[in-house]
């Protein structure tokens, strides 16, 4: 059986608050409280740009409106999404002597920002990223014969994707 000195009981009454939030801290370090990847992975997702996607949720969009009916969107691209990563910069110089004057020659050499991750995975820092520029878009869908349900439609899409009205084509979907 361990004895315990009386000194070493006192301390701990003493003290005994400070000890049990030490305990919890310590346990709060051990447990995971979340699981890091998940996290990482839906803020991932959240930059990823899908035209399928986005075609989905106007679809979605135009058949809750009056008179549309059943709908079907295609969109089409002329860029793509762009990436822009943060880089660092080295810059070397070397200097040549010719007979009469010095040349300098400077080289940049830029390589991706890098950060690494609780598990050692290094991935590149993004600083911006640009959505593509949409080229034109066709619907498809019931009400194609109203004029008002057509501009509607028209005027939907080029404030969600900034398409001009003349970029836009409106079809009668058949029985």
């Amino acid at each position: 059986m361990m004895v315990i000195p009386e000194s070493v009981k006192l301390i701990f009454q003493k003290y005994r608050y400070f000890f049990i939030v030490i305990l919890i801290g310590l346990l709060f370090l051990i447990v995971p409280t979340s699981d890091g990847e998940n996290t990482k992975e839906s803020d991932r997702t959240e930059l990823e740009f899908s035209v399928e996607s986005l075609q989905n949720k106007i679809e979605k969009m135009l058949a809750k409106s009056e008179g549309v009916g059943r709908v079907e969107l295609l969109l089409t691209l002329k860029s793509g999404v762009e990436q822009i990563y943060a880089e660092d910069a080295r810059v070397t110089r070397d200097r040549q002597e010719s007979e009469e004057q010095f040349d300098y020659h400077e080289d940049s050499d830029k390589k991706p920002s890098i950060i690494s991750g609780d598990t050692g995975a290094e991935t590149p820092v993004l600083v911006k990223q640009i959505y593509p520029e949409f080229l034109g878009a066709t619907v498809v869908c019931d009400g194609a014969e109203n004029a008002t349900v057509r501009r509607l439609i028209t005027d939907a899409i080029g404030a969600l994707t900034g398409i001009t009205a003349d970029k836009i084509a409106i079809l009668k979907m058949k029985q």
